[in-house]
């Protein structure tokens, strides 16, 4: 019996984000919602972070939608909000059943077009590869001329016919995997330029609810700015990390091996930043493009010549003096060769930085072992532990603060080796840099150690509201040291504990957790696991004086003792 597919339009759902410090608007869905509906196209989007899930449930049981489309995308969310989407694609699921009318469940993102197998398997009937923009519009489409649905896979079959950057299960019950088309020339420009100048984002209601719920605290070494904008100005990113599958999203998508690297030019990422600054009141940029200088001459010469063109804007007015940049860089870029052919930091670029407004950068420095760094899973190959000291260095001389990402749980590591680098981070600590830290090596589909067995997995369940059936999604890899693997499956209790008697004692119950106090509450208790009572001693001292500049009186927390070990 043929079911009228009511709904001609499509509602995008927002990841829901579970770190408790770090929200922002989900830039590529508002993009990708703008591109659809600037070309005739019906779109809303359900961004999780600003409100309810009823209203668009009720929309989907009255057969409003024809499709609705989740983004999916692990390496920005933790295992729980990974089942949190799945419950949420569930209830929409039951929503379109009572409905009468029929609808198609999509998804997009890293985690779905490198995870395609499993979701296909989960609720989700269509994942779009790559960047969506062109299959999405090319979908919508034929979505809009379509009166009639029986729901069978030979029509879905059909109607799918002929699309690029598409994977679905057909009715043969094989996979279809439609790989994604490659830039044509200008279209990179196109989606990310040209489309940006002109959309719009709800950035005032984000920062009402940092100006809300924000615990009032020192937020780090670098200048904590509530105005602050995301920007991407590269395709994707040059480095081949063991643990990071970012690298391999469009190449994946488009079934190449290698995808050339396409960027922004100077002048048009000097542009996105004056129109954010006048459209939204942006007092902050921070570029979200994995490695921003891109490694290469080409992305060198970028970087130098955005920050001569922000340094005249702001010099004639047109942007504020103290309006700040960040960005993600790796320790490779900032070195150079010097007369000797010795490689030294390259002091005249963070210094022209500086000079820029690039207050703080955020290194993926990952270990501070020289062994680790060239393990698998970390595979920072040509840079060595005394290169990261000498561009943190050098940065920190340049009046640049350094972001030091570190990641706790890297399955090669032995004890004293993740102790060595707890040593060195509580150094840079008190030289006033900031830290960002993981508490595992998360598995992510698509990264060059994902398929292979070299390591064992840590898995979270999920049960399937309708058939009962309980279904893994590997979390993070387990170390073979007894106190490491101890220390991963432990690390997120102990830190919850910590963070829940802070909040107690301070009252911030209903504040949004300060990514400084967050970040130094993983150290602590790292070391805690590691049977280090010196370092649990020492970072707690510096937790003290973050706190104490939220009150009078510093409140002295012991946290060496009373927490349950488990062994």
């Amino acid at each position: 019996m043929k079911k009228k597919n009511h709904g001609k339009r499509v509602l995008l759902v927002s990841a829901k984000a579970d770190v408790g410090f770090n929200i922002a608007p989900p830039l590529g869905l508002y993009q990708l919602s703008f591109f659809l509906n600037e070309r005739g196209a019906s779109c809303d989007i359900f961004d999780q972070e600003l409100e309810n899930a009823e209203e668009y449930i009720d929309k989907a049981k009255r057969g409003y939608y024809g499709a609705i489309g989740f983004s999916l995308s692990r390496i920005s969310v933790t295992p729980e909000s990974m089942r949190f989407s799945l419950d949420l694609i569930w209830r929409f699921r039951r929503a379109v059943e009572k409905s009468g009318f029929g609808a198609f469940f999509i998804a997009g993102g890293q985690e779905a077009a490198l995870n395609y197998k499993q979701w296909l398997t989960l609720g989700i009937e269509l994942i779009f590869l790559g960047f969506a923009e062109k299959p999405m519009l090319e979908f919508c489409r034929r979505l809009e001329k379509k009166n009639d649905w029986d729901g069978s896979s030979s029509e879905r079959d059909s109607f799918l016919e002929g699309m690029h950057g598409i994977t679905f299960i057909n009715a043969t019950g094989d996979i279809t995997y439609n790989p994604s088309e490659q830039f044509r020339e200008g279209e990179f420009k196109e989606m990310f330029y040209d489309q940006i100048m002109k959309i719009d984002v709800p950035y005032e209601k984000y920062w009402d609810i940092y100006r809300n719920k924000a615990s009032k605290v020192n937020a780090g070494g670098s200048k904590f700015i509530v105005e602050n904008v995301r920007l991407y100005t590269a395709s994707h990113c040059p480095r081949r990390c063991g643990f990071c599958n970012s690298q391999n999203f469009l190449p994946y998508s488009s079934g190449q091996d290698k995808v050339p690297i396409t960027i922004l030019n100077a002048d048009q990422v000097a542009n996105l930043i004056l129109r954010f600054h006048r459209r939204f009141g942006a007092q902050g940029v921070l570029f979200s493009d994995d490695d921003f200088p891109v490694g290469s001459r080409e992305g060198l010469k970028r970087l130098w010549e955005l920050c001569e063109r922000i340094i005249h804007l702001k010099g004639n007015g047109d942007l504020p003096s103290d309006m700040q940049m960040a960005c993600q860089a790796r320790v490779a870029d900032f070195l150079k060769r010097d007369h000797d052919g010795q490689r030294v930091p390259n002091r005249e670029l963070l210094a022209l930085m500086r000079r820029a407004g690039f207050g703080s950068t955020s290194l993926g420095v990952e270990t501070f072992n020289d062994r680790v760094l060239k393990a698998p899973s970390i595979n920072k190959l040509g840079v060595t532990v005394q290169d990261a000291r000498n561009v943190l260095d050098a940065m920190i001389g340049e009046g640049i603060v350094p972001m030091i990402n570190i990641i706790l749980g890297v399955p090669e590591y032995q004890p004293d080796e993740l102790s060595e680098t707890l040593v060195i981070t509580l150094e840079y600590i008190l030289k006033d840099c900031d830290v960002s830290v993981l508490d595992y090596l998360m598995t992510l589909p698509g990264a060059p150690i994902y398929d292979t067995d070299l390591y064992k997995r840590h898995y979270q369940p999920w049960t399937h509201p309708d058939t009962g059936e309980t279904v893994l999604f590997d979390e993070y890899f387990i170390p073979e040291h007894p106190m490491m693997q101890n220390l991963v499956n432990n690390q997120v209790r102990v830190v919850r504990e910590i963070l829940q008697r802070i909040n107690e004692a301070q009252g911030w119950q209903n504040k949004l957790q300060n990514k400084r106090i967050v970040n130094i509450s993983k150290l602590i208790a790292a070391a805690y696991l590691l049977e280090r009572s010196d370092l649990v001693e020492q970072f707690t001292g510096v937790l003290n004086e973050v706190l104490g500049e939220a009150h009078a009186m510093p409140t002295l927390l012991d946290f060496g003792t009373g927490i349950t070990r488990v062994t």
